[in-house]
């Protein structure tokens, strides 16, 4: 709601002259003393709530204890009369002894609960012999359980150690396939570095061949150059010789036979020179050749080496496939008798399963008995409780009978102070003392009886107690054995299928590796 017309609405509740106020967009004016006029009322009102409040108040108050008043006057008037009642009676003989024979009188009823607690234990004993029967059975089957098991486990024993035979040839034949694997690669990885060589060799042969063939063509060239030059030697001394006779015979021509002799000596020492270098290239190639043909040799011997090598490799890296084969033949072989053992495997699950299955059984079937137990316990913890309160009760039977008896000796007192009494008094007295005297033999031939059953009951009930102790501690051995079992029999479950799981795993890893193999 807008808050202009709450405004609106508050102001036509309270019945004031539109003269006396203005409402303007945010607030609303008022008169000089119409705001104070509002307040007082509204003091007013506030008063008049809280004189209300606190008159309810005291109201509730007040009736809360004229309510308690009135019960507490209720209750003084009960106790009075209960008071009253009491001091009429507190001092009366008959009542007095009213209520000290009173409780005696439930001692007659002890025969009847001595006979329902000889039922009782007679009926715990039957359900004691029909629970050992039930043990003795139970014991019985926990025996063939136990030979089953034992057959069991003698069995999956042989089942495992042939498993862990064959998983130890598989894991043999794995490390010998692996082995073999790695050789045949470093031996493929060698024969491709002698291929490699081999071939780096043969080109070297080649290059170096071709060599030999420039050395040799360029030998033959120096050789053939070399003769030239022996031969325009020859020529050329011939040719002095015969410029010698000419100069002995011709004088004339001594200057240019001087000149052409010189030019000769020049020339030939030119050739001379040229053929000294060309003896010792052909020195040098000759020991080159000679060098590179020694290369060549050592080349070609490295090379046959390598061929042989070659072959050899060759010949292993068959002999290592037939081997390989041989191996994946065995794997498949094993591979079988894998198979073949995980189904014994799952047989004897079935059967160890079916066993468990019967340990189950057994187990609810101890369960029952052990509630059985629980029951005989608390039936037994009950005739202890009622025990006691035979306890309970004989020793009140004897307080009470204390308490007669200083009765009687009260009696007999007063008797005797009052013997001025009439004839008809002293009769009174005599019966009251007959009577006094036969109470007090009964209560004490009660009393007799009355231990004599509690000593049978005592001794009744402390040869049940011990053979139920024997019994519940025969139960607790058989349940300790039984849990003993049970827990052996589920780690042993758990063994064989963390067996059988590493055995799968082990089977998927050999397929994996043979599958890279292949």
């Amino acid at each position: 709601m807008d808050g202009k017309l709450a405004c609106e609405k508050m102001i036509a509740a309270l019945d004031l002259d539109p003269n006396l106020y203005r409402i303007g967009q945010s607030k609303i004016f008022f008169r000089a003393g119409v705001l104070a006029q509002l307040e007082e009322e509204r003091d007013m009102k506030i008063s008049d709530l809280v004189v209300n409040f606190q008159a309810w108040c005291r109201g509730l108050l007040a009736r809360r204890n004229y309510h308690k008043r009135l019960q507490q006057l209720n209750a003084i008037r009960v106790i009075q009369r209960n008071c009253a009642a009491y001091l009429k009676l507190r001092n009366w003989s008959w009542w007095r002894l009213y209520t000290k024979v009173k409780p005696l009188l439930e001692v007659t009823k002890h025969e009847d609960k001595l006979l329902e607690k000889e039922d009782e234990i007679r009926q715990v004993k039957d359900k004691l012999n029909k629970a050992q029967q039930e043990l003795v059975e139970l014991e019985k089957k926990y025996q063939q359980l136990v030979t089953e098991k034992n057959d069991l486990s003698a069995a999956l024993q042989a089942e495992t150690e042939l498993c862990n035979e064959a998983e130890e040839a598989r894991v043999r034949l794995t490390v010998r396939k692996q082995e073999l694997e790695e050789i045949i690669i470093e031996l493929e990885t060698r024969i491709d570095e002698e291929e490699e060589q081999f071939q780096a060799l043969n080109n070297d042969k080649k290059k170096l061949q071709s060599l030999i063939q420039d050395l040799e063509e360029q030998l033959e060239e120096e050789e053939s150059s070399r003769q030239k030059l022996q031969i325009e030697k020859l020529a050329l001394e011939t040719k002095v010789k015969k410029l010698q006779e000419e100069a002995s015979v011709s004088e004339d021509t001594h200057g240019k036979l001087a000149k052409e002799k010189k030019l000769l000596d020049d020339r030939l020492a030119e050739l001379m020179k040229t053929v000294g270098e060309e003896e010792e290239k052909s020195k040098h190639l000759a020991k080159l050749k000679v060098k590179y043909e020694s290369s060549i040799t050592e080349l070609e011997e490295k090379l046959k080496k390598e061929q042989e090598q070659k072959y050899e490799l060759e010949r292993v890296r068959r002999r290592l496939e037939a081997e390989l084969s041989d191996t994946k033949e065995q794997l498949s072989e094993k591979n079988g008798q894998l198979e073949d053992l995980q189904a014994q495997i799952g047989k004897k699950e079935a059967d160890l399963s079916q066993a468990l299955s019967r340990c189950d059984e057994e187990s609810s079937s101890r369960s029952q008995i052990q509630k059985h137990l629980r029951e005989l316990e608390s039936q037994l913890a009950e005739i202890q409780e009622d025990l006691e309160t035979e306890r309970q009760a004989r020793a009140k039977a004897e307080k009470q009978k204390r308490d007669l008896n200083e009765e009687l000796e009260a009696l007999k007192n007063e008797l005797m102070d009052s013997l001025d009494v009439t004839a008809a008094q002293q009769d009174l007295t005599q019966k009251r003392e007959q009577e006094l005297e036969r109470l007090r033999r009964s209560l004490e031939e009660e009393s007799q009886q009355h231990e004599s059953q509690i000593q049978d009951l005592r001794q009744k009930y402390g040869k049940t107690i011990e053979e139920l102790n024997e019994s519940i501690d025969n139960l607790r051995k058989t349940k300790t054995t039984l849990e003993k079992t049970k827990s052996n029999l589920e780690a042993e479950n758990v063994e064989m299928t963390q067996e059988i799981a590493n055995i799968n795993q082990a089977k998927q890893e050999s397929e994996r590796r043979r599958k890279q193999v292949e």
